[in-house]
């Protein structure tokens, strides 16, 4: 035990024992009923940046853990249309891991930059959603992202998404949301051994496209005023 607890320790970035690049990425897709790129599919490259521009949204990393990182990734096309990357992140603990996916969407829209994480309010339910931006923003950006989730069909597909982190990024007219969903994701555990996926359910998987779709729309709507 003590041996294994100093390899941990001496190879904290190196990928866990266990861990199945793409993996979890192909099954979160396949829920999503998304159609996978062929040359944008999970690879185990570092980051997505196929062609929505969504290459390594720095917004939704909290769930990273402590030493999160990085795995395989790829790019899909949601069954209403629109584009999406989907990124591993890993999770490394002692005798076990988890492996989180970063679904991001991207879209042009107005001139402006910062970051702000999308929280949801409400206790005991879920009663909407609201921004915080980081510091550093435009004063522009804020204002874009209150009108943003002011917007009732993106607030109402999000307010029951069940978010492990969410975020939206803003740079020179490139907008990105990235959403973590609780499900979609995968637990290996080595002691005892076993492996399991807690896969996106259906109205998880509804809701989360129709945020993607959401998003997409208004944003194109400011660049038409």
């Amino acid at each position: 035990m003590k041996a294994m607890l100093a390899r941990w320790r001496a190879a904290p970035g190196a990928p866990p024992p266990g861990y199945r690049p793409g993996a979890t990425a192909v099954r979160v897709l396949a829920d999503l009923s998304a159609t996978r790129d062929r040359a944008g599919g999970a690879n185990g490259s570092n980051g997505s940046n196929g062609s929505n521009g969504a290459s390594g949204a720095s917004g939704a990393s909290g769930a990273n853990g402590a030493n999160g990182a990085n795995g395989a990734n790829g790019a899909a096309r949601l069954p209403n249309g629109v584009r999406v990357s989907a990124t591993e992140q890993v999770a490394r603990q002692f005798l076990m891991h988890t492996v989180s996916v970063r679904i991001a969407v991207t879209a042009r829209g107005p001139a402006a930059h910062g970051s702000a994480r999308v929280l949801q309010t409400g206790w005991l339910r879920r009663t909407g959603v609201r921004a915080a931006p980081r510091p550093g923003c435009d004063p522009d950006f804020a204002r874009i992202v209150d009108a943003l989730l002011a917007d009732t069909a993106l607030a109402d597909a999000l307010r029951p998404v069940h978010l492990a982190d969410c975020a939206i990024d803003a740079h020179d007219g490139c907008w990105t949301l990235t959403i973590v969903p609780y499900g979609g994701s995968e637990v290996v555990n080595r002691m005892p051994s076993f492996r399991r996926y807690v896969r996106l359910t259906g109205e998880q998987a509804t809701a989360l496209s129709a945020v993607c779709a959401a998003f997409d729309r208004v944003l194109r709507g400011f660049l038409r005023r």
